[in-house]
């Protein structure tokens, strides 16, 4: 049985579409992985952008100083169209195949911001959206059972116009594995499907938007280990392993 928990933006109307895309996601083929560890988190992904596709526009994902933060900072990740039945929309995928804590721990709250920057221009509309989706890798014979998956959807829209001047955009997307699997989540795959979109419909119009800032994560808590150790993640792509309660 799978169990999937999902936090709806009511501010866009792509939801939808994100999540679906993001079941969709093709599992790596031929694999040319990647590890990245950090103090009690490590991270695997396929680093051929024919298989993971989110490498063109995110780029690599790295860490940042001693600790478990990973970091995205996009190069060439905007939208923008002009006139009657003006469209763009530009999609990735990018898929880290394992995530998982070397001590045993569980993987808890995974927690993206993103943002960036937009106009709308005499009329149009920009949307921005992402989706994370998690599946325990683990089978631990725990009750409903084996894959279960957790998935939120988050997103900013808008189509006030701006005029000339450039406006931020920014919001935060967040799961949590260890809390939502009856299954033990220490071992995890994580997709972050990601949408940009800008759309105009007359004479005149124009729409931009831009995913410029570097796309990071908070993990809210301390969270207990055995023998009194206490991990606590702040900033960044961060996860922290969490135990669980008999």
């Amino acid at each position: 049985m799978m169990k999937i928990s999902m936090k709806k933006s009511p501010r866009h109307a792509v939801v939808a579409m994100l999540l679906a895309a993001a079941f969709v996601c093709a599992a790596p083929a031929q694999a040319a992985l990647v590890q990245l560890c950090g103090q009690s988190v490590c991270y695997e992904y396929d680093n051929n952008p024919l298989v993971n596709d989110g490498l063109l526009l995110f780029g690599a994902p790295r860490l940042l100083g001693n600790s478990d933060v990973l970091s995205f900072t996009p190069s060439v990740f905007h939208a923008m169209a002009f006139g009657p039945g003006g469209l763009d929309e530009r999609t990735a995928s990018f898929h880290f195949s394992r995530i998982w804590s070397p001590a045993g721990l569980e993987i808890g709250a995974i927690t993206l911001s993103d943002s960036g920057d937009y106009q709308v221009f005499n009329g149009g509309s920009v949307t921005a959206g992402l989706v994370l989706h998690a599946s325990d890798l683990v089978d631990d014979g725990q009750t409903p059972g084996y894959p279960e998956s957790v998935a939120a959807t988050e997103g900013f829209s808008s189509s006030a116009p701006t005029g000339l001047p450039f406006q931020n955009w920014s919001y935060t997307n967040s799961i949590n594995p260890a809390a939502a699997f009856a299954d033990l989540a220490t071992s995890v795959d994580l997709t972050i499907f990601s949408i940009l979109q800008a759309s105009t419909d007359a004479p005149g119009h124009s729409a931009f938007v831009a995913r410029k800032l570097s796309l990071t994560a908070v993990t809210t808590a301390a969270v207990p280990a055995p023998a009194g150790v206490w991990l606590l993640a702040t900033g960044g792509l961060l996860l922290a392993g969490r135990i669980r309660r008999a």
